[in-house]
């Protein structure tokens, strides 16, 4: 069986350092960046079967990088994270209203319940 591979951008190291670790002893392949203009720069069309986002990055916001990723690759699941109840509300109420809600996990967030998740997503 192949292993999934997931795509990780958030602005903070230690979330990315932890979720890599969480991943990857599900046996899931990971990539992670802490910058946004990075992570689009050497981003894999169709490489990822998840690419997991941050809202709140700096240069530029989750939903734009989500944005910019669609328009070189439609095909890859996509999740956002965040740890602010508020951004995450503002932006469900605005543009990206149509989002299914399971597509947003609430940072912090327990190891299980990460994994959960994202086997969710993918099935979808």
């Amino acid at each position: 069986m192949t292993r999934k591979k997931i795509l990780i951008v958030d602005d903070e190291y230690d979330i990315t350092f932890v979720f890599k670790i969480i991943l990857e002893e599900k046996d899931f392949v990971t990539d992670v960046y802490n910058d946004p203009i990075v992570a689009l720069s050497r981003y894999k069309p169709y490489y990822y079967d998840l690419v997991m986002i941050d809202l709140k990055l700096p240069g530029m916001t989750g939903f734009e990088l989500y944005n910019q990723l669609r328009m070189i690759d439609n095909k890859t699941k996509v999740c956002f994270l965040t740890s602010s109840e508020q951004f995450h509300q503002q932006y469900r109420s605005n543009e990206f209203q149509d989002f299914d809600p399971d597509l947003f996990i609430q940072k912090p967030v327990e190891n299980e319940v990460l994994i959960n998740k994202i086997i969710k997503i993918m099935k979808k």
